[in-house]
């Protein structure tokens, strides 16, 4: 599912009930993750229809959910010797993005994901580490 920008994809979340396809929607709030996730959560509440999940607390738990576990498979996945794939180096890069600063593991604040300008890559913590970058950083993450 493509969004409106382009090349960026829409998290889907399929979500089952006791072993049984209870909805598959667009989830927006795992956004900027490029995610695509199945996942058995008996804890959400079905409508009277058994075709929808209730929007409520208990489904907003299990996208917290869902976002922590794709960015400590992301920071598992960057701890490993490189080369790592391309898709890898750009779902990392959108961690920075998805959870606050302060929470982005130490292996994707460490690992070399950002193309420099005159060749090469650098890390989240070099260019937080470069006055003359912090300013915009923030700004463009």
């Amino acid at each position: 599912m493509k969004s409106a920008v382009a090349g960026a994809t829409i998290p889907v979340l399929r979500i089952l009930h006791t072993g049984r396809l209870l909805e598959q929607l667009p989830e927006p709030r795992l956004s900027p993750l490029r995610v695509h996730a199945v996942v058995e959560a008996p804890e959400v509440t079905p409508d009277e229809s058994y075709r929808r999940v209730r929007q409520d607390a208990k489904l907003g738990a299990v996208v917290s959910a869902v976002r922590r576990a794709a960015v400590d498979l992301l920071a598992r996945a960057v701890a490993a010797p490189t080369p790592w794939p391309e898709g890898l180096v750009e779902l990392a890069r959108d961690v920075p993005r998805a959870i606050p600063l302060a929470e982005v593991p130490p292996s994707i604040r460490a690992a070399p994901i950002y193309p420099l300008a005159g060749g090469g890559m650098t890390s989240l913590d070099a260019i937080l580490a470069s006055p003359a970058r912090q300013d915009r950083l923030f700004e463009e993450l």
